[in-house]
């Protein structure tokens, strides 16, 4: 309910602020601000409410040993998620460059299908599925049965893309098709990068997440 609140709350506000106020770009910017920050205001009281206001420092400690090691990780995945451009800019054209946008908006198809609601779905899951005898067997199932679907998806989306980059792009940006069944296989990769990480977070070893990022962001470079 939260999220369609949001969604609604954020086409309103960019709606106003683009149509009406004539804002453009920035427009885009200060709607995406406010909705979230209307979502905010009205889930503080709900908080509060339900969780109360105090502080406790050994959970804070303890939160903060675990969730620290993954800072670094997360600034690495975004230097590694922007490199690709980086060097296509560098070292190539813009056209390339455009072509490659468009190729990867196709692919982000896949996570908003698939990878993004399965992650929202399995993780609050994924942690009380440990306590059970059958766990292993658990984990294993649920990671046959992703990479199966993802590979399904992955591979309708290679096979029609040229005609559905055909129908919507102008001609020249064509050849973006070629590339779509290289970045479907990244994103089958990451996608299962997810269920992996599920052991790491269970051991609470989160340093490790800062090891895996620090090989991915060199091996893309």
């Amino acid at each position: 309910a939260v999220s369609v609140l949001q969604l609604l709350a954020k086409v309103a506000f960019n709606i106003f602020t683009v149509v009406i106020l004539k804002k453009g770009v920035e427009g885009i910017l200060w709607g995406n601000m406010a909705s979230v920050a209307l979502i905010g205001m009205a889930l503080v009281p709900i908080t509060l409410r339900y969780s109360g206001f105090h502080f406790d420092a050994p959970k804070l400690k303890a939160v903060l040993r675990y969730s620290f090691p993954l800072v670094p990780g997360f600034l690495l995945g975004m230097v590694t998620a922007t490199t690709d451009r980086f060097f296509l800019t560098r070292y190539s054209s813009l056209s390339v460059v455009g072509l490659y946008s468009l190729a990867l908006n196709f692919v982000v198809l896949i996570s908003v299908v698939l990878i993004e609601p399965f992650s929202l779905s399995f993780g609050p899951y994924r942690i009380s599925i440990m306590k059970q005898a059958n766990a292993g067997e658990i984990y294993s199932r649920i990671l046959t049965y992703f990479v199966f679907i993802l590979a399904f998806l992955s591979l309708a989306l290679s096979v029609f893309a040229k005609e559905v980059i055909g129908i919507i792009a102008s001609p020249e940006y064509l050849d973006a098709y070629r590339i779509i069944p290289l970045l479907c296989f990244g994103s089958i990769v990451g996608g299962t990068i997810y269920v992996f990480q599920t052991a790491i977070y269970l051991v609470k070893k989160t340093e490790y997440m800062f090891y895996v990022g620090i090989v991915t962001a060199a091996s893309v470079v």
